[in-house]
């Protein structure tokens, strides 16, 4: 009862986001996103740029094709959206997004595997509901979904549909760790998670114009509960070379990362390293 309690007021709490959508509609306010995949820093943007009073938004799935699709295909990372959500993600859209009205986007990358560990741990939790994630299933699960899990298109299915950018069609400063793109009366900044707080802070503070800007880190997966199950699945997981090459070798992973990283990324995750 008391999860059920907590979700009811989760989604209360998500109406107000619907009226100030509209108001800063009416009022030609340009709205901040945090339109990412899941998983590479949104709750700490958003958190971060809110108590600094800024009007936030985040999303991961605006796309309703795109989510319906992933339902049928049963994508065991996919966690459906609850109603009231999926009206924010159309106001966003139709208001700001498809007729490319002024606002302010902020989108993530994080290495492939780092990223698929984490939200396949996220998803799991929450289908878990009360019961202990046990590690033995998450290996289980993983390994026997392992070809459908590193499905590296988020950009090409669901943000070029719905912003009209091609982030592959513009050069990203992997050495810097974030870039600005423009369309039209659209600015979109791509940070990187790797990079450095102090690189996320600046860039931030740049794309918004910002005199201060700090990053406080939250809803990281290794200090929520069932945390330590995570860091022991994380820690032991070996992947073959022939799956790593795939991943990384792959646009996704070529456009935002350089020869070094992704060498020390499959050092990390190599079986038997």
């Amino acid at each position: 009862m008391k999860r059920y309690r907590r979700e009811l007021s989760k989604r209360l709490r998500e109406v107000p986001l619907i009226v100030q959508i509209l108001a800063g509609f009416l009022t030609g306010r340009a709205p901040i996103i945090v339109y990412t995949m899941g998983k590479v820093g949104t709750a700490t943007y958003r958190r971060s740029l809110a108590a600094q009073g800024l009007r936030t938004f985040t999303e991961h799935n605006i796309g309703a094709q795109r989510r319906r699709q992933r339902l049928e295909e049963g994508d065991i990372l996919y966690v459906d959206i609850p109603f009231t959500r999926k009206i924010t993600s159309y106001l966003l859209n139709v208001l700001y997004l498809s007729p490319g009205r002024r606002c302010f986007i902020i989108t993530g990358v994080r290495e492939p595997v780092a990223q698929v560990v984490s939200r396949f741990f996220h998803s799991s939790a929450k289908r878990s509901s009360r019961k202990a994630i046990g590690f033995d299933h998450l290996q289980e699960t993983f390994g026997r979904h392992l070809d459908r899990l590193f499905q590296m298109d988020w950009f090409d299915t669901e943000f070029n549909p719905i912003t009209g950018i091609d982030v592959f069609n513009h050069p990203f400063d992997r050495e810097r760790g974030w870039t600005v793109i423009r369309r039209g009366q659209i600015g979109c900044l791509i940070l990187k998670l790797e990079s450095s707080q102090e690189a996320k802070e600046a860039a931030i503070r740049s794309f918004l114009s910002l005199d201060e800007f700090t990053l406080d880190s939250t809803n990281v997966t290794a200090e929520k509960t069932g945390g330590a199950v995570y860091l022991r699945f994380k820690n032991q997981l070996n992947l073959s070379s022939d799956l790593l090459d795939t991943v990384y070798d792959s646009k996704y992973a070529r456009h935002f990362y350089t020869d070094a990283e992704i060498e020390r990324f499959k050092a990390r995750w190599l079986d038997g390293a």
